[in-house]
């Protein structure tokens, strides 16, 4: 291992029969000792499959991590009917990233040193490092074809590993990744701050008046009238909540009954306000970015789940704990509801050298061929699309137009939550691991629009709609709404 640790144990070895949902293959679980006597240990997992394919694929985790990701699974995003990574014979591994679900309470590891840069990153390049040992001594072979899979804080790790490890994988999957990690929670504590007041007092039926609203001011932008929106640029410019939402609004799109107080507007528009630290904390970042609108009230991780419902809202729940152990390193006088970015500022900028994957310098990345694809969520509230834009657009200045073209894609599902949700759009599906295989391995270059296919519970497709390249958004033009060639994909300049 290229980083230090008191080595690594296998733990079990176990040969599992084939099945209906996984091959036969052999289950391999392992832990890998801290240097630091108070630090955990990463315990990690390999499946290898008796008809290996000679590749791999790394998982990633989620929230903040905690256990093993479940590594039978097929690539999120994929269809119903997708075979998973294991099925087609990659060896596939990951870990807990350093330390276990039980440890309490939420984000209290990072008190630990070691514990919190494993978090950030060297779990990453130590879980890697032990799984090709284990699989070059199971299969006298190491793997030609490494990737990576992750999704929300998954995603993040995938962005990071291209940063920090550059020559360990050949292609990244990166799923609506929290890249700005530092921004996203230290934003979640101050909304939640705006949101807790007395007198906000944020109902369901409150977050269902502004959804209503929204929708009645930026559905039409992309040419359908369908509760999806699209053109989440147009609709920033477009939806006023003083105008649509406020009691006595000049052009108010909700019943009067449902109109919404100067404070509960005055707590909407700050949660919809970027931060901004008033300093520079790794890469250049200065905070975070401005949300948009749309889905608000999506059944899946909906705004009200997640940024509207108090100090009970996850976001709240999420920055809190961020602030309170990341930051205040659990002093017993922190009091999330007070907390101030402006007294923390050497310790954030301490924190986000470590957690951020903002480091648009993916020069050694790009050298070695490899090929870095991002997916993002419109209506996603659990973390801002436009902080994964933002990441984006640094990357194509820092690296050049013309070498972002050749390794760097990102593409946007309009209308789709954080999860696996409810809304329309979050049962489209398309075989993410195909596509970038496809770019690595042949030099199929994904395209400015790929097919996300609708599929039934038997598994049948009942509709196909585009999937757009960043910067463009889905536009409807005229035909069947369920026909992909019914819809362009266009700039946000153009309506």
């Amino acid at each position: 291992m290229a980083l230090p640790t008191e080595g690594a144990q296998i733990s079990a070895s176990t040969v599992v029969a084939a099945s209906d949902s996984a091959p036969s293959h052999c289950e391999i679980k392992g832990a890998i000792a801290p240097v630091s006597e108070n630090a955990w240990p990463i315990n990690f997992s390999v499946l290898i499959p008796e008809e290996w394919n000679k590749k791999a694929v790394h998982f990633g985790g989620s929230g903040y991590n905690g256990s093993i990701p479940n590594l039978y699974a097929r690539v999120a995003g994929s269809p119903a009917n997708a075979q998973s990574p294991l099925q087609r014979g990659y060896a596939v591994f990951g870990s807990d990233s350093g330390h276990q679900s039980e440890t309490s309470p939420l984000a209290s590891f990072a008190l630990v040193p070691e514990a919190l840069e494993n978090f950030a990153h060297a779990q990453l390049k130590k879980t890697r490092d032990s799984a090709v040992f284990v699989i070059q001594e199971f299969k006298q072979a190491k793997p030609e074809r490494t990737y990576w899979f992750g999704n929300s804080q998954g995603g993040r790790e995938g962005v990071t590993v291209a940063q920090r490890y550059p020559e360990d994988y050949d292609g990244v999957m990166a799923r609506v990744p929290v890249l700005n990690f530092s921004g996203l929670q230290l934003w979640g504590n101050k909304a939640g701050q705006a949101i807790a007041k007395a007198d906000v007092a944020f109902t369901e039926a409150t977050v269902q008046a502004v959804h209503n609203a929204v929708v009645a001011v930026c559905d039409g932008l992309d040419g359908l009238q369908d509760g999806v929106i699209a053109n989440t640029d147009a609709c920033k410019a477009e939806f006023k909540p003083q105008q649509h939402l406020q009691c006595g609004g000049a052009d108010l799109k909700v019943d009067a009954a449902a109109c919404l107080t100067p404070s509960q507007v005055e707590a909407l528009e700050k949660a919809h306000e970027p931060l901004n630290y008033g300093y520079a904390v790794a890469n250049g970042v200065t905070g975070y970015s401005a949300w948009s609108w749309g889905g608000e009230m999506d059944p899946g991780t909906n705004a009200w789940t997640w940024v509207y419902n108090g100090a009970k809202a996850r976001a709240v729940e999420y920055g809190s704990s961020f602030a309170q152990y990341f930051i205040a390193q659990g002093s017993p006088a922190f009091d999330w509801a007070t907390f101030d970015i402006t007294a923390y500022q050497d310790r954030i900028k301490e924190v986000s050298e470590v957690v951020d994957s903002t480091n648009p310098d993916l020069s050694k990345f790009y050298a070695r061929g490899g090929k870095l694809l991002m997916s993002e969520n419109g209506a996603d509230y659990a973390k801002n699309p436009y902080a994964t834009y933002a990441y984006h657009d640094a990357v194509k200045e820092k690296m050049g137009a013309d070498k972002a073209e050749e390794f760097l894609r990102l593409y946007v599902t309009p209308g789709a939550d954080h999860g696996v949700g409810a809304s329309q759009w979050q049962a489209a599906y398309l075989d993410w691991l195909t596509v970038l295989e496809n770019w690595v391995e042949q030099g199929q270059v994904p395209g400015a629009k790929l097919e996300h296919v609708f599929v039934d519970n038997a598994g049948a497709t009942t509709a196909k709609r585009p999937h757009c390249r960043y910067p463009t958004y889905p536009h409807y033009v005229a035909g069947d709404v369920n026909d992909i060639d019914s819809f362009e994909c266009r700039s946000p300049n153009l309506r």
